[in-house]
């Protein structure tokens, strides 16, 4: 998925989704990132803390890998 098209989805502009990209935003609203993560098929932890990282500082479990449709 291209940044624009990601934008689009989530209702913002291409900008926005560069700055998320290299964690330039400390703020975003509720709904783009609800739509962020229904684009990526991902869940909120996971997208917050990363593959390996919990808030409680423990591995996190195994994840499926999802292929590209």
């Amino acid at each position: 998925m291209s940044q624009a098209e990601l934008a689009a989805y989530c209702g913002v502009t291409k900008s926005a989704v560069s700055q998320w990209e290299v964690g330039a935003t400390s703020n975003i609203r509720l709904q783009p990132l609800i739509l962020l993560v229904e684009a990526l098929k991902t869940d909120l932890p996971y997208l917050i803390y990363g593959e390996r990282r919990r808030p409680d500082g423990e591995p996190a479990p195994a994840r499926k890998k999802h292929t590209a449709t």
